[in-house]
């Protein structure tokens, strides 16, 4: 619950509530780097993070969500979302791998892999999840194409090539 209301928090008062960056994700958009930043936020002995894991033994994730400043923004955001059948294993080919951009956020055009033949490509360097938080690095390659509004499907004419490579803390769900 306290992650919730932490996440609503930070959405609606973003001036009111200190974030610390735990990562970094450096992305190249068609060749302009740019340098992202995951961020947490502690409330006593809860942590409520923007690099996130979920292992089970029947469907288990790993997200990245990150920003242009080691603060809350819902604008210029990249977001790397990882699905596994079973436990979070580094070394077993993910369900699914999705990446989001939405540089004006979610009520203007953004930018998906989500429904684009070619899927993705992640590699980690290493993932430790032993204990919370955990560590992540590796890269990951993509093409992705504009959705102009909220519940179309992307235009395969208007599309960016991204590869972006992340350092980060992760933290248990």
């Amino acid at each position: 619950m306290f992650k919730v209301i932490c996440t609503a928090a930070l959405i609606l008062t973003p001036t009111l509530i200190r974030a610390d960056g735990i990562g970094t994700v450096d992305a190249t958009f068609d060749g302009e780097a740019r340098t992202y930043h995951t961020i947490s936020v502690k409330h006593g002995e809860d942590t409520a993070a923007t690099a996130t894991y979920n292992n089970t033994s029947r469907l288990s994730s790993l997200s990245i969500q990150a920003h242009p400043a080691p603060r809350f923004t819902s604008t210029d955001v990249l977001s790397i979302s990882i699905d596994w059948i079973g436990e979070i294993d580094a070394a077993k080919s993910p369900m699914s791998v999705e990446v989001l951009y939405l540089p004006q956020g979610m009520s203007k055009p953004f930018y998906t892999t989500d429904q684009m033949p070619e899927a993705p490509k992640i590699t980690f360097d290493s993932l430790d999840i032993s204990a919370s938080p955990g560590h992540a690095t590796g890269t990951v390659e993509a093409t992705l194409c504009l959705v102009p509004k909220l519940y179309e499907a992307p235009d395969p004419t208007d599309c960016m090539q991204i590869t972006a490579g992340f350092d980060t803390a992760i933290y248990a769900r």
